[in-house]
């Protein structure tokens, strides 16, 4: 028995394996071979003149069907992402963490080779404004290719090196972090459950309410981590400070993440306390790829520079003596130029 999990929004050169899973191609032809009319269906369409298309790509773990993550409705399967995040958080974050695309869960297939597929769909909260057909790649052929592969998850053959060394990389430290509890499990848990939930949430068409949202998330996650449980004051400075330090490569682009980051906390702090008459009521504006881009960008660093051999530290140790220690300065810009070479960064 398998399951598989689509993830739309993505385009790979190749299947690849990620910590526990796979991320495999579920084209037309494997989608038939599976179905337990597969074999006669396939003969059909490979008569001459009949062609597949791309199919979408998967995240796929072999085992028996868990209940209490999938559970029969009414009329159809049905489940969330956040009893998916339950379970796959760890293989989602190493990939947001190598690459800045979008990209959603759309729906958990059940495969069991030779029987039906059954098809598991996931419970959207924004399904009306956001259909997942909008997250579909475009074929390499097509005009559409290159604008759709600035937003989205795609890797192309010319990344597919640097993509590949990237995942090596983010798998070791994360091992590594937990292993040695450089970053506690429940608080990168948490982390990336925020930055992911907030990512599968995100598309282009979103309302005021939707974007409220998103952001919330993204920031929630970034605090989360770049903050010490103990630290109740400047926490706006704080932030950004850390934020800069650990996505920027220089001092330029460091001064403009700074910035940036203080749009983000006033626009998260009007939106929390837009209620009040007291709070000023502005443009929130945010750019949210932007603002993906630096809290992926943020987490991966802080992941090497606690799960590398040789030099890994523990994350609060990391976060207190950042502003003050010339070493975890240039230990978090090393590790940032590395990201910036491994991964591509808006």
């Amino acid at each position: 028995m398998s399951r598989l999990f689509e993830l739309l929004g993505c385009d790979f050169p190749t299947e690849f394996k990620v910590l526990r899973c796979s991320v495999v191609n579920l084209s037309d032809q494997k989608r038939l071979e599976l179905d337990s009319r597969g074999r006669k269906l396939a003969a059909r369409h490979q008569r001459p003149g009949n062609s597949y298309s791309s199919g979408s790509w998967c995240l796929l773990k072999t085992e028996s069907l868990d209940e209490t993550v999938v559970h029969h409705g009414a009329m159809s399967f049905t489940t969330s992402w956040d009893q998916v995040l339950n379970e796959f958080w760890p293989e989602l974050l190493i990939l947001a963490l190598c690459c800045s695309g979008r990209f959603t869960i759309s729906n958990v297939i059940e495969a069991n080779p030779g029987w039906k597929l059954k098809t598991i769909t996931l419970a959207d909260p924004y399904s009306d404004s956001s259909p997942f057909s909008s997250h579909l790649a475009p074929r390499k052929d097509e005009t559409e290719w290159s604008a759709w592969l600035d937003d989205f998850y795609g890797i192309t053959s010319g990344d597919w090196a640097q993509f590949q060394q990237g995942v090596a990389v983010t798998q070791k430290a994360f091992t590594a972090a937990i292993r040695e509890k450089t970053w506690e499990l429940q608080s990168l848990r948490e982390t990336a459950r925020w930055h992911l939930r907030g990512r599968l949430m995100e598309h282009e068409s979103l309302n005021r309410d939707e974007y409220a949202d998103v952001l919330l998330r993204y920031v929630t996650g970034l605090e989360n981590f770049l903050m010490l449980p103990s630290e109740k004051e400047s926490i706006g400075e704080k932030l950004r400070s850390r934020a800069a330090w650990m996505v920027g490569r220089n001092e330029v682009e460091r001064k403009s993440i700074f910035d940036f980051i203080k749009d983000v906390y006033d626009a998260r702090s009007h939106i929390v306390h837009r209620g009040s008459a007291k709070k000023k009521r502005k443009n929130c504006d945010i750019d949210l790829r932007r603002l993906r881009d630096i809290c992926r960008r943020a987490m991966a660093c802080a992941l090497l520079v606690t799960g590398e051999a040789g030099e890994a530290v523990h994350l609060d140790d990391f976060l207190r003596n950042l502003m003050i220690s010339q070493k975890y300065q240039q230990l978090a810009q090393h590790r940032a130029e590395r990201i910036g070479r491994l991964t591509r960064c808006f």
